[in-house]
């Protein structure tokens, strides 16, 4: 979710009418530094329009192309269902693409094709570290603006033809710092929110030593800060004169308060239930929000610190040493591992590096991650361990093995396959490599049929692994010839799913089924199977 503050909780009309207006075309920006309230305004926007938007609020972790795509797609979800469900085989298309960004404009285009609908990304400039992320969004506005309304917020504009987009007529200027800053009114009201009453000329002074900047000054009212105290930091630069005001919010709590503050910042977002885990109530961080103007509420429960001041309590918590910083990000990992959100623990891990708790992640969800499309934060993980680990942990080898498969290089790929399964101990990582081994035979047009027999035909082999093996297994038969085994397998599979199988895990297995029976004289067969799976995908 986007980066909101919880106060001064200030309406400001003017604000909300150049969005009105910039919103009447298909395309609206708004473009201004850090703290000049963007989250703020496209969020009392959207709830004073009642705009039925889908909004996407790019995290500061998605940084790359593929994260940038997987977000998107996950939050065009209630428009564009099939897209987020597609992911992870596009990923890997994109993976061994020379032209990913034509590729994925195409790809989403598809998707959207039917779908009119407003779009509202925030924070993109997280996006913007790669290039080619930018560049996706900007093909993808152009080809679908006929149909679709966007909105998006950023620190900048680089990389996007806006100049374009001006002389066409689909946008208005840009809302920018300029009109984003508080006017003496506003200030006055914005006041109003404070703990204990301020003087006008007060509140003026403060104004013009902040330049209307709101972040500054919504911090400077509330932890009554007097504009002769300002004077010299705001002799410096706008980060001098928030790392003033936040110091003096920060001094301003209690030794619990702060405790929290530094135990939390390392999470990109966190909800009730993490606050719990961390020793704070509901009532603690009500108390919290009621002091300070930085943490925001981004939907019912769930909270998120502005960028600024996350970077500032990040770079306290650093200054406090090395033991404790890596103390604090593996005990948020271990949180998120126990709520068995994997990727965000591994991401927390990485940053330590925590060594064996990658390995402990990689070992026991590798392979579904990767199932999943989570490349990058697969990718970061296998380049935070040391060499000889990648060289001879099972789990390492089999994933760096994905990887490299999935980027066309199908050459290094069978060496670390080969090398993954001789080392694997564990029956079921033996049994998973192996079926991803098998499936990246297939789509090479390679032969697994004897890869597979084996784990397909031992009842000891866990369900869960064997019914997706036997699948590939029929498929394979069909490429060898093997038409009646293929349909003799892929029912057998079939009987042997439960009730409880889940639906991805069912839609694989009726697709592998409408494959199977196109090869025969079962047409009829073969839609129904295609059709069902189809259902259960979206």
């Amino acid at each position: 979710m986007g980066s909101t503050i919880a106060g001064p909780r200030l309406l400001r009309a003017r604000i909300n009418e150049r969005l009105a207006q910039a919103s009447r075309l298909p395309i609206a920006m708004i473009v201004a530094p850090a703290g000049f309230g963007k989250s703020v305004a496209l969020r009392d926007f959207i709830e004073t329009s009642r705009l039925d938007a889908v909004r996407y609020d790019v995290p500061r972790e998605d940084t790359t192309l593929l994260a940038f795509v997987r977000g998107l797609s996950e939050a065009l979800q209630p428009v564009a269902p099939t897209a987020f469900a597609a992911f992870p085989a596009m990923q890997q298309r994109v993976l061994a693409s020379d032209e990913p960004v034509r590729n994925l404009s195409d790809w989403f285009d598809e998707h959207l094709k039917k779908t009119v609908c407003t779009v509202v990304i925030d924070d993109l400039h997280h996006a913007a570290v790669d290039p080619n992320a930018i560049a996706l969004l900007g093909n993808l506005i152009e080809r679908t603006h006929p149909r679709i309304k966007w909105i998006v917020a950023t620190r900048s504009d680089a990389g996007l033809p806006v100049a374009t987009w001006l002389g066409y007529g689909l946008m208005d200027l840009p809302l920018g710092e300029n009109e984003l800053r508080f006017t003496p009114e506003e200030a006055v009201a914005a006041a109003q929110e404070a703990p204990t009453p301020v003087a006008p000329d007060e509140i003026e002074a403060l104004r013009l030593q902040t330049e209307g900047w709101p972040i500054a000054l919504a911090i400077a009212l509330r932890t009554r800060t007097y504009a002769s105290d300002l004077r010299t930091a705001s002799a410096g630069t706008r980060e001098l004169i928030y790392r003033f005001l936040a110091e003096q919010s920060f001094a301003g709590l209690s030794d619990d308060q702060r405790s929290f503050l530094l135990r939390s910042c390392v999470f990109p977002s966190f909800d009730s239930d993490v606050a719990e885990r961390l020793g704070a109530g509901s009532d603690f961080i009500d108390d919290l929000r009621r002091k300070v103007t930085f943490l925001g509420l981004t939907s019912p429960g769930r909270y998120r610190y502005h960028d600024l001041f996350r970077d500032f309590l990040e770079n306290e918590l650093r200054r406090a040493g090395d033991a404790v910083w890596n103390h604090t990000l593996s005990t948020a990992g271990v949180i998120m591992e126990r709520r068995k959100e994997f990727v965000d623990a591994l991401m927390l891990y990485v940053r330590v590096p925590d060594v064996d708790a990658i390995v402990r992640v990689l070992e026991t969800q590798g392979v579904a991650l990767f199932e999943r499309g989570e490349t990058p934060t697969l990718t970061d993980a296998l380049a935070t361990l040391p060499e000889q680990v990648r060289g001879e942990n099972a789990s390492a080898l089999g994933l760096r093995a994905m990887l490299e498969a999935s980027r066309g290089r199908f050459d290094l790929a069978e060496l670390s396959f080969g090398q993954a399964i001789a080392r694997a101990s564990e029956p079921a990582l033996k049994s998973a490599l192996t079926h991803r081994f098998a499936i990246e035979l297939v789509r090479h047009d390679r032969d697994c049929v004897a890869l597979l027999e084996p784990f397909a035909a031992d009842p000891k082999v866990a369900s869960s692994v064997r019914i997706p093996m036997m699948g590939t297994l029929a498929t394979a038969y069909v490429r060898s010839g093997r038409i009646d085994d293929a349909k003799l397998t892929i029912g057998r599979a079939i009987d042997m799913l439960d009730s409880g199988a889940d639906d991805d895990v069912r839609a694989r297995l009726l697709q592998q089924a409408a494959y199977v029976f196109q090869f025969t004289n079962a047409g009829a067969r073969a839609r129904g199977y295609a059709d069902h799976a189809v259902e259960l995908a979206l």
